[in-house]
């Protein structure tokens, strides 16, 4: 057999026929010391993870690549390894492994031994290996696995004890030492389209490659480009990368429509010459605003932008959060990231995504300590560590559940929140004010002054349902109106969202309204295989009502799924729910209704829970991340 052979999860993997392997110490000494010279080299590095034991996501792409018309033009290098099991009979699971693509095979040029791929070492190993046995003029480089972002960085390794991905800066730093420049580095993997990635490789690389947000499990594409980089070697660099983010896109929706989409490609001497000047000009900016005491204008600024990975990982658009700062310095940042990132695509449902994140502490301040330590490594510019350093030392000082334990941390500057005393204590959310009342007879409302409104930056509709003995909770939606006063209005339709008409606990998550386009994305929580999972929905302006998108395992230590499991006929799942007793203490998560057997598409629609078992109210949150509840509103 020509290919190598995908097999679907729990079956044993089939024969693969593959030629050329050498077949003796000897002989493999002869290979590895001949140095053929190629135009291109490009080098995939594949950490297998529970990507591929769990799907044959790599086995797939690996296909993909075996498919390709390359030639002796280009030489395609793979080092695999990070998996527990592989979906084929060729790679071994229980090493890495380096191997060369030739004549549409697998041609084994290494057994490099049992190594942590997260481990950076293992990385300049491989790049090294390549530039030496196969150089070329131009080299390109493929990260692929999960992503985490700037916070975490890349890669999961099964096959080691304990969990540790390859930071930004340790990555880089690993890149660095080989001494190797590459056309570009592209990430086959989550989250990595961010502007500490920009910079860890701005003096080793043209261009960066990467998505702001989540990948499919399917990932790039990688027929269409390698054989056009092969009937084109001499290809420019950024007419490739076009054509990468386009068989991407296109590949990808063929697969789902509905899929949440972004890749972007960033030139890197752009980026470093005239946007990191101007970044760190707007973060001196955002700084001053701070200081001159329009905390609160940056918090809108900040949670107002487009986020990324379920906003686990403290990552917004770059472009978009200086447009809602809106200074002189934001206008100038804007105009030269706009040149430095050369294209960029995302879908209809990723409003905001311009191509390049960046980190800014907000819901995962816990991790600040760490982000530090990663942009000292990076050589970060003092300005911005003092923007964010500011910003979460007066979040910490303004949230309700104390500074005590957070003044502890590295960065909290208690010399500045002294500073800023005064604005805190005259910029404190009163909670007596959330008092409702009915309104000219006709619906209940919510009525603050300009200036309190000022202070939150989000409101969620919460229900529950009373079944007697406490309160099950349906959870949350993003849905709320104000009246022509300013009032918000407290109100209720008693309906909430069903699967083949049973009522399930839904949780809001993206809510995207422009033109006359809408996108709303929430998820319910469930039991799938045994795991707790997310059943992902979505509403668009497309489709009369919602869908089932599929199935999201949640992100474990940093690296977030890339798989969205779909659904078959013959699947089953359990709704949970959260409950609580009549003190509103929280008791258990339970399941919620019978399990949903699937039988052609899951109905998806809001239902009738009954107004005389229904209790709800709103959380609105502050711009220190408090949370606070209106009164309940019982009917009966």
């Amino acid at each position: 057999m020509k290919y190598l052979k995908r097999i679907p999860a729990g079956l044993m993997a089939l024969l693969i026929l593959l030629n050329g392997c050498p077949a003796s110490a000897g002989a493999l000494a002869r290979f590895l010391n001949r140095k053929t010279q190629s135009n291109v080299t490009v080098m995939v590095y594949f950490d297998g993870s529970d990507l591929e034991e769990n799907d044959g996501s790599a086995t797939a792409d690996i296909n993909e690549i075996l498919y390709a018309n390359a030639d002796a033009n280009v030489n395609i290098i793979l080092c695999t390894g990070g998996a527990k099991e592989w979906h084929n009979s060729v790679i071994d699971q229980d090493t890495n492994e380096y191997y060369r693509v030739k004549n549409g095979q697998l041609e084994r040029v290494k057994d490099a031994g049992l190594k942590n791929m997260t481990d950076p070492d293992t990385l300049a190993e491989f790049v090294s290996f390549c530039a030496e046995n196969y150089p070329a003029e131009r080299n390109f480089l493929i990260m692929w696995d999960h992503g985490g972002g700037s916070l975490y960085g890349f890669g999961v390794d099964e096959r080691f004890p304990g969990f540790h991905m390859m930071s930004v800066s340790e990555m880089c730093d690993a890149l660095d030492s080989t001494g190797i420049h590459f056309d570009f580095v592209g990430f086959d993997a989550c989250l990595m389209a961010t502007a500490e990635t920009a910079v860890g490789l701005a003096g080793c690389a043209d261009y960066l490659i990467a998505s702001e947000e989540t990948e499919p499990d399917t990932g790039w594409y990688y027929t269409g480009w390698l054989s056009r980089l092969s009937q084109e070697p001499d290809i420019d660099t950024e007419t490739l990368g076009r054509y990468i983010i386009d068989e991407f896109m296109k590949k990808s929706l063929e697969i789902d429509p509905h899929d949440t989409l972004t890749l972007s490609m960033i030139d890197l001497d752009r980026f470093q010459d005239a946007t990191l000047p101007c970044l760190w000009t707007f973060a001196a900016d955002a700084s001053q605003l701070i200081d001159d005491g329009r905390f609160a204008a940056i918090s809108h600024a900040r949670n107002g932008s487009r986020s990324f990975g379920e906003d686990e990982y403290d990552q917004i658009d770059l472009l978009d959060f200086a447009s809602h700062v809106g200074t002189d310095s934001a206008a100038a940042l804007i105009e030269s990231l706009t040149d430095a990132i050369v294209y960029s695509r995302a879908t209809r449902n990723m409003e905001g995504a311009s191509g390049m994140a960046i980190y800014f502490p907000f819901k995962q301040t816990d991790e600040l300590n760490s982000m530090m330590k990663t942009y000292g490594s990076l050589g970060w510019d003092a300005r911005y560590l003092s923007l964010i350093a500011s910003f979460a030392s007066l979040q910490m000082a303004g949230h309700q559940a104390g500074a005590d334990e957070d003044t502890e941390r590295d960065w909290y500057d208690a010399e500045y929140v002294n500073e800023q005393s005064s604005f805190l204590i005259e910029n404190q959310f009163d909670s007596e004010e959330l008092c409702i009342d009915l309104k000219n007879d006709e619906y209940y409302a919510l009525s603050l002054s300009p200036e309190a409104w000022d202070l939150i930056v989000d409101i969620q509709l919460q229900a529950y349902l009373d079944d007697g003995e406490g309160y099950i909770e349906l959870g949350s939606d993003d849905t709320f109106v104000f009246d022509e006063d300013d009032d918000l209005m407290v109100d209720f339709d008693y309906t909430w969202v069903s699967l083949n008409g049973q009522t399930v606990a839904y949780y809001a998550e993206d809510y995207i309204e422009y033109g006359d386009y809408y996108y709303y994305e929430g998820y319910v929580p469930i039991e799938f295989k045994g795991r707790d999972a997310h059943l992902i929905l979505a509403w668009d302006s497309e489709h009369e009502g919602g869908y089932v998108r599929g199935v999201r395992y949640p992100s474990k230590h940093g690296a977030f799924s890339r798989q969205l499991v779909r659904l078959h006929n013959g699947d089953s799942f359990r709704p949970l729910c959260d409950y609580y007793d009549y003190d509103g203490e929280f008791i258990d998560t339970f399941y919620f209704g019978d399990a949903i057997k699937v039988k052609g598409e899951i109905s998806v629609t809001y239902e009738e829970v009954g107004c005389d078992e229904t209790a709800f109210c709103y959380m609105l949150t502050d711009i220190y991340g408090n949370n606070y509840w209106t009164e309940y509103v019982y009917t009966y």
